[in-house]
């Protein structure tokens, strides 16, 4: 009877009550806690404070959400022994204070397996990481190659690490708002791994190798980077007295080297890249060349710019640059890599501390970008585009569907983990408006014929004008240095050629370098100003310049070009009928801006080399009709270009055009273009005739005579060609690949080695053709292993013999309802 008497008639003498007292108390305590930390900490504190206490909170309700999603399974099996040889590894690291030695890592692989949507594969993994970040969780951090020719998510070689190594969902937000920017990226998602039976949430990151350029349809090409060793191994040596800054230093004497430099030194064209890259950035490091003549300038500042976005400088630092060298416009182009660090929040930007007067007479890494102008420029424009309202809005709602997934995934093993990463950037991006947009910028003093100016902001700014009453203006366009955070502003001194006293007013317009908006204000004090920057000149001897149209001209009919003439983006080049480019020596020209060059059937326009002169065309807009150029191709030194013409970027139309005598790897190479090309004529070229890389456009009515190696060669193209005769070629009449696609109608394909060849995921669509006298009519394969099978479609009435049609297994031929499937292997060695 004792027991019934514990049936409880009132509820405060409950067990339940004591548990919801007890409760209560606890959030009241945290409250109080949360309170007391809004008058007593610093606000950063307050925010981590606020961070821990709403984590906790919110731990139930992550847990939910993470149930409502199923990531990726990716299984690991790694035997005893190499468990053991891994397990050794990281032991030894925790004698040297967590520091790996991965970098001549080649022995410190083991075997794995790996089985990844159905697939079994072959592959190899080490410990990933040189610092004790990739060891903090139990989880390993991996690095993995896979064997032969198998490729996971599009990729061959990967790292896998626990979502905490960098910053759980930091990396993946860096990696896309980097691609939104059109910054080179990589591959950055989460699975299931299951290694050994264990289950975990893992990140899966690409890892840059030398296929990267063409995954992300770009020529050819190394990626060259720091050496880190000595770094690391000054980190190592003395631990308590390395800062960030004194690591930085080490970039003036570590060795430059390619991704894969083993190689890249025997390929002999991977090796001229190389050393063309490398002198490049070595150049920069000593200080003989600036950025923007080394750097593709709009992508390293908007790097530099989500970085002050995201509250940390970490994917800019010497250590975590990888950059791809274009060969084409012959500089750097970053790579997104390794921002790792929680987003948080800024109260400095990169530019306010390394652009400063005294950080830019060191050697920091930075620092050295701040010297030129324009990337300074660019860097500003970078923060004002990236922190506008409109921006930020449209960067949450492409990224917010998609983060919270993964978000999700991540809660799995972390659901009491809340960042507000989203808070953050916004709250970062108001601090960029506010240094962008400040309500001062200068102080200005004028007494007789001297006037003095004082920047009293922490970024660089333009002096553009003085205004005298309303009779007299002086143009500056002085630049004035930021001031060194703490110290007094800089102060620059105007000597004056009239009296000021003259004047009931004095006004100063003054900008943020690199900015558009022009005001300005009276009284001694300048106001915000924001001024174009203008690009560099080029040789105006050999061009007439109407500087209100914007238009450059040839001043003689006959031009003759002996070095390399640079046209500045803002000008158009205008060529009229009658006139003429001669190229001598190793002549060039680059056009930045729009190209028109207009002949006639009677009086067309000859562009004419010597065999080693080039032109490369970056405009939005690029027309040429009745234009003859012969005689082109690649200066020396310049193995970084193919094409004597190249169209780079932009959009092209070439009507009625010859290509005669051509002596370089391409007569006309277009690269991620839209292009037209009508009634056009190619003749006794090398190589190729046309190649169209990662483009969209037609070929109709044209013709394609004597060609040493492929008359069209469509490389992750979209196009049509249609009324294409192409005759006596050396390898492949129409070459089709990496994932193209392309209509072919109405065209005569002879005398060659392979009519058409469809490889690497192309499909290609035939609705006529006639072939005559080919060694192979069709060839259907797979080439490079990032791609797959191939196909070829053609109507029911496409005659063709059976003994010269190769079709790889995977790859089919489908002629009306027929499909065809491949029975042969390994073409590649046959077509290569």
């Amino acid at each position: 009877m004792w027991i019934k008497k514990q049936e409880y008639k009132w509820f405060f003498r409950s067990p339940k009550f004591k548990w919801l007292t007890l409760s209560t108390v606890f959030v009241a305590l945290l409250f109080f806690i949360y309170i007391g930390s809004v008058y007593t900490v610093s606000r950063y504190k307050h925010h981590l404070i606020l961070m821990t206490v709403s984590s906790h909170l919110k731990t139930p309700i992550n847990y939910l959400k993470s149930l409502t999603v199923v990531p990726d399974r990716m299984e690991i099996d790694i035997r005893f022994e190499d468990v053991e040889t891994l397990r050794k590894q990281i032991l030894e690291s925790r004698s040297t204070k967590g520091f790996m030695e991965t970098f001549q890592s080649d022995t410190s692989y083991v075997p794995i397996s790996i089985t990844y949507q159905g697939k079994r594969y072959g592959a190899e993994a080490r410990l990933k990481g040189n610092w004790w970040d990739a060891r903090i969780t139990p989880k390993w951090s991996l690095r993995i190659n896979l064997k032969g020719n198998d490729r996971i998510k599009g990729v061959k070689r990967f790292s896998v690490h626990s979502p905490v190594v960098k910053g759980f969902m930091t990396e993946w937000l860096f990696q896309k708002l980097a691609a939104i920017e059109g910054v080179l990226s990589l591959e950055y998602s989460f699975l299931n791994l299951v290694i050994n039976g264990e289950h975990g949430i893992y990140a899966f990151e690409e890892q840059i190798n030398l296929e990267f350029p063409e995954r992300n349809k770009l020529p050819q090409s190394v990626i060259v980077k720091f050496d880190e060793y000595w770094m690391y191994r000054a980190m190592l040596k003395d631990y308590e007295n390395v800062s960030d800054e004194d690591m930085e230093l080490l970039y003036t004497v570590s060795p430059i080297e390619a991704v894969q430099m083993k190689k890249v030194l025997e390929d002999p064209l991977l090796k001229e890249q190389f050393n063309v890259a490398s002198n490049l950035l070595n150049g920069f490091r000593n200080k003989e060349l600036k950025a923007s003549e080394v750097f593709i300038l709009k992508d390293v500042a908007s790097l530099f710019a989500i970085a002050d976005l995201f509250g940390h400088p970490h994917n800019v630092e010497m250590r975590n640059m990888r950059f791809y060298f274009d060969p084409v416009l012959n500089k750097l182009k970053p790579i997104a890599y390794d921002q790792h660090r929680i987003i948080r929040k800024s109260t400095e930007l990169i530019g306010e501390k390394w652009g400063s007067s005294d950080y830019r007479q060191s050697s920091n890494w930075k620092s050295t970008f701040f010297e030129d102008e324009a990337f300074y420029n660019e860097y500003l424009v970078a923060l004002e585009r990236i922190s506008n309202d409109e921006f930020m809005i449209n960067l949450r709602n492409t990224l917010d569907k998609n983060f919270r997934y993964n978000q999700n995934i991540v809660y799995k093993d972390n659901p009491n983990v809340s960042i507000p990463y989203w808070k953050f950037i916004e709250l970062n991006a108001a601090t960029i408006k506010r240094k962008l947009n400040p309500k001062k910028l200068c102080d200005a003093y004028i007494g007789g014929n001297e006037l003095q100016v004082l920047n009293i902001h922490s970024l660089p700014i333009i002096v553009n004008e003085l205004r005298f009453g309303q009779k007299k203006e002086i143009q500056l366009d002085q630049l004035i240095l930021p001031t060194t955070p703490f110290k007094k502003p800089s102060v620059y001194t105007y000597t004056l050629s009239i009296d000021s006293v003259m004047y009931d007013s004095v006004a100063v317009s003054c900008s943020l370098a690199g900015l558009k908006q022009i005001e300005s204000a009276r009284q001694y004090s300048g106001m915000f100003l924001r001024a174009g920057y203008s690009e560099g000149s080029f040789d105006e001897v050999l061009f007439d310049i109407d500087e209100n149209k914007s238009v450059v001209s040839l001043k003689s009919n006959i031009l003759t070009i002996d070095k390399h003439i640079v046209i500045p983006q803002k000008y158009q080049l205008k060529i009229k009928a009658g006139q003429s480019i001669k190229f001598t020596k190793d002549g060039q020209l680059t056009s930045k801006g729009s190209t028109i060059i207009l002949g006639t059937k009677d009086n067309p326009i000859y562009i004419s080399g010597s065999g080693r002169n080039a032109m490369v065309f970056e405009g939005d807009e690029n027309v040429f009709e009745h234009v003859i150029f012969e005689h082109m191709g690649i200066p020396p030194n310049e193995g970084k270009l193919r094409g004597a013409i190249t169209v780079y970027h932009a959009t092209a139309t070439f009507v009625q055009c010859r290509f005669i005598e051509n002596y370089s790897e391409d007569a006309l190479h277009i690269i991620s273009s839209d292009f037209q090309l009508d009634s056009c004529h190619f003749e006794n070229v090398r190589s190729d005739g046309l190649d169209s890389d990662f483009s969209r456009g037609e070929v109709r009515n044209s013709t394609f005579n004597k060609i040493g190696n492929d008359g069209i060669d469509f490389s992750g193209s979209n196009a049509v060609a249609s009324n294409v005769t192409v005759s006596y070629f050396g390898d492949k009449g129409l070459s089709i690949g990496e994932k193209s696609k392309v209509l072919i109608e109405n065209c005569t394909i002879s005398h060659g080695r392979t009519a058409v060849a469809s490889k690497d995921s192309s499909s290609v669509n035939i609705r006529s053709i006639q072939i005559e006298n080919c060694e192979y009519e069709f060839a259907i394969y797979q080439k490079k292993a990032i791609y797959g099978p191939a196909s070829i479609t053609t109507g029911g009435g496409i005659i063709y013999d059976p003994k010269k049609v190769m079709i790889e297994e995977g790859s089919k031929l489908q002629i009306g309802d027929q499909v065809i499937q491949g029975d042969k292997k390994g073409l590649r060695s046959i077509f290569n």
